[in-house]
């Protein structure tokens, strides 16, 4: 049976609140970006509010940002955007 459940982004994906995660953190604007993604390889939905701050970088990314560096945080393989 495939498992196609959502799986939604906290506003600060750090699993301690100190380490950089993959996705970064929500910036907290009042209106958010939704972003909706697809995990390609299990195929389950991936929702984030944007934009999102990444710390090792030290730069904001948008909803229409290239998420060539991002990963599914269930299976971690690529993600497409949904919308």
């Amino acid at each position: 049976m495939l498992d196609v459940s959502k799986i939604v982004i906290p506003d600060d994906s750090s699993r301690d609140g100190v380490a950089p995660s993959m996705w970064g953190s929500y910036c907290g604007e009042e209106k958010p970006n939704i972003g909706r993604f697809v995990c390609t390889f299990c195929f389950r939905l991936i929702e984030a509010k944007f934009p999102r701050y990444d710390k090792i970088l030290n730069k904001v990314r948008e909803v229409d940002a290239p998420i060539t560096s991002w990963r599914s945080p269930c299976c971690v393989h690529k993600i497409e955007r949904v919308e």
